[in-house]
């Protein structure tokens, strides 16, 4: 069973905020993630995460991430066929919250089979 979805671990690349800290405590990358699952809720497979939104403005942007770009690694975890112990160590990463001058590497692959790295450094987020 196959799903393609904006994933709610990755949306928060987009969404991360605390309760507690102030806007300008929070770091913030800009890109969003969508996410294509494999297998039953309890033994998930990740098929494959692409990027599906990036900020104006943003690390993402300044990076020149693109649409539709597909992630290969995530902090060094391959992203593709991620389950069991991958899918923990991702959302691990995902659920700590991100200060500003935090970093994020990720080896992405284009459209045009190009593949990259980068490294984002979080940002305040605009008000």
């Amino acid at each position: 069973m196959k799903h393609v979805l904006l994933h709610p671990l990755f949306i928060l690349f987009v969404t991360m905020s605390s309760l507690t800290a102030t806007a300008s405590e929070d770091g913030w990358f800009g890109f969003g993630l969508r996410t294509e699952l494999d297998g039953f809720f309890w033994k998930p497979r990740l098929v494959s995460a692409s990027i599906a939104v990036v900020a104006p403005g943003s690390p993402a942007a300044n990076a020149r991430l693109t649409v539709g770009d597909t992630v290969i690694e995530f902090e060094g975890i391959p992203v593709s066929g991620a389950k069991g112990d991958e899918l923990k160590k991702l959302k691990a990463i995902l659920d700590k919250p991100t200060a500003v001058d935090d970093t994020r590497r990720l080896k992405l692959k284009r459209a045009n089979g190009e593949i990259y790295s980068v490294t984002l450094t979080a940002t305040a987020r605009p008000d």
